[in-house]
Order: structure tokens, then C-alpha cells, then sequence
């Protein structure tokens, strides 16, 4: 039996066995624990635990045997995922849309092994002249600081991404008056890579997003400061929305929508982003795990992309998908 010392970070226990320091699902042996917090005293509260050793551990999911098997299993002609999913089939998706009152679109998404991301569309009218972007972006990630290297990663691929290709005429009211979105991404819990649930979700706040009719002149001219707009009447925006895919590489296999036990034995991973019916920027390598790095054969991104076309093409997958 664990002897629970009363370490608490957050709301998890810390307790200490034979195996090591516990947190939750993250585990590090008992050297390594006194290097981390010999390394950041002063980040240590009185019980002695911080952000800092959950950062410095290594998530243990599976044992030797288990990476294994599971690794033949994936490598091998025949694929067998854990799941019983093919290379095409995303995890089981749950989503609820148009359910925050003061948000001119939202969403939420759980995936069915617990993961959880909330997006919220808010519009402003801006001067034109004085915005260089009409879509900002606002990530916050549970257990990760907003300033982190991590969240600002993430962020800033978002963010690039829908300032590009959101055309601002979709979003313009007169030539001197637009819209601007602000997109609040919450990401409460999260156990494999995050930028597809982001991606999903921020799709579906999108297509959900009602903004108010305007009823003034689009001529500057005959508008005195700014424009008007109805009090009950809405206009659904008309925006197609880029979307990202996850892809976990193993051995000469390329899968889509990995889960954690995946992402584990994984050799690589790739972001592919897609929208009218053909990749886009940012495109690349994405690290999955922590051990299990190799270097990429080329071929296998375009294996990847076609695995991704496979599947984003097809109208059938997408509402199977987002349903």
C-alpha cells in the first residue's frame, strides 16, 4: 500500500511508493524528483510539489510488454488498433452547439476518453483601418500556463490559421466598419495531442455563429458614427472553416486521430491541415511521444496527406465525424 504524505497539487493526491512519485497518471522516480526540486526551490509551495515535476515526468501508460505488443500491432501489414478503429475512424465524438447565451457561437466537444474543449465566438464592430487582423485567438489550456511555450505554440497555429483563410469580406459591413471575432478556446481536459479537438470545435462555433442584422446604409456617408443593427433579427455567417487532422506514424503505417496508448509507441506524428478540398499551411511534424522519436520518410507525409484527403473529402465521413 501507497503511504499518501499529504503533498497536493491542485486536487490530486501525491503519494510516494516503491515505484516512485505518484500524481494522477504522471510517475518519476525518486531521484529524479529531488533533482527537479533542487532545481526550482523556489517554485516549491510547502507541500513540496509544483508545476515543475509534472513538466519534468514522463506519463506512464504502458508497460514494456505493452508498448510491445502494441507497437507490433500497429507496425504489422494487417493494422489492429487497440479501439477495433481502422486507420480512417475517429474516436467517438459528443458535441453540443449554440449553448452559451452570450456568445454569438459556441461549442463544445467530449471525445470518449474524457477529453473536453469549449469554444466561444464573440463579435465586435471595429474600424478597419485600425485592425490587422479580424480573428483573434485566445487559448487556455487546463494545467498549462497561458504563457507557456506549449500554449503559445498552439495558439499562434490557430491563430495564423483562421486569420488567413476567414476571408475578411465575410465579415466586413461597410467599407469602413467590419466584424471582428474573438475566438476563447478552453481546453478542460485533454489526454492526447489537442489540436484536432481545437480544430473540431472552433468548426463547429463557427457554423454556429449568428451575428446581428444590420439595418443602417452600408454607405459610410449616410451613417453618422456607426452602424445599426436589428434587436431580434440575426444573420448566420457563411464562412468554410479549415479544419486540422492528427496522424500517428508507425513503422510504414499512418493512422488518424491517435489516442494516448498510440501516441505512445508512435515513431512520429503530423499536423495536416485542410480546407477546399486540399492541404494547407501549417503542415509538418508534431512530437506524440516522449521516447519513441524517428526520423520521417518523406513518403510517408504524402501517405498522410492521402489518408487525410480520404476522409475530409468525403461528405459521408465529415457529418459522421461532426454529428
Amino acid at each position: 500500500m501507497a503511504k499518501v504524505l499529504g503533498y497536493e497539487y491542485g486536487k490530486k493526491e501525491v503519494m510516494r511508493t516503491k515505484y516512485g512519485v505518484v500524481s494522477g497518471l504522471w510517475v518519476c522516480a525518486e531521484s529524479q524528483y529531488k533533482k527537479i526540486r533542487e532545481k526550482f526551490p523556489s517554485s516549491f509551495d510547502q507541500s513540496g510539489h509544483n508545476e515543475e515535476v509534472l513538466k519534468g515526468t514522463r506519463r506512464m501508460l504502458l508497460s514494456a510488454t505493452e508498448r510491445s505488443y502494441l507497437y507490433e500491432s500497429l507496425h504489422s501489414k494487417h493494422i489492429i488498433r487497440p479501439d477495433g478503429r481502422n486507420i480512417k475512424q475517429f474516436r467517438p465524438i459528443q458535441s453540443h452547439t449554440g449553448f452559451l447565451e452570450l456568445s454569438n457561437g459556441s461549442s463544445k466537444i467530449t471525445l470518449s476518453d474524457g477529453s473536453e474543449c469549449i469554444v466561444s465566438i464573440k463579435a465586435k464592430v471595429v474600424d478597419k483601418a485600425q485592425e490587422q487582423d479580424l480573428v483573434s485567438v485566445d487559448l487556455e489550456i487546463a494545467g498549462h500556463r497561458e504563457d507557456s511555450p506549449y500554449t503559445l505554440s498552439l495558439t499562434s497555429t490557430l491563430q495564423s490559421l483562421y486569420a488567413k483563410h476567414i476571408p475578411r469580406e465575410s465579415l466586413n459591413l461597410t467599407s469602413k466598419f467590419a466584424y471582428k471575432l474573438y475566438i476563447d478556446i478552453l481546453v478542460i481536459a485533454t489526454y492526447s495531442h489537442p489540436l484536432t479537438m481545437m480544430s473540431l470545435a472552433t468548426y463547429l462555433a463557427l457554423q454556429s455563429t449568428f451575428l446581428p442584422k444590420l439595418t443602417s446604409s452600408v454607405d459610410d456617408k449616410e451613417i453618422e458614427e456607426q452602424p445599426t443593427f436589428h434587436d431580434y433579427e440575426f444573420v448566420k455567417l457563411q464562412v468554410t472553416v479549415p479544419v486540422i487532422f492528427t496522424v500517428a506514424v508507425i513503422g510504414e503505417n499512418c493512422i488518424i486521430d491517435p489516442s494516448a496508448e498510440e501516441m505512445e509507441v508512435s515513431d512520429n506524428g503530423l499536423i495536416v491541415s485542410w480546407f477546399d478540398g486540399k492541404p494547407i499551411s501549417p503542415m509538418g511534424t508534431v512530437r506524440l511521444s516522449e521516447t519513441n522519436i524517428k526520423s520521417l520518410n518523406p513518403a510517408l507525409i504524402v501517405k498522410s496527406v492521402d489518408l487525410v484527403s480520404s476522409i475530409a473529402n468525403s461528405p459521408w465521413n465529415v457529418q459522421i465525424i461532426l454529428s
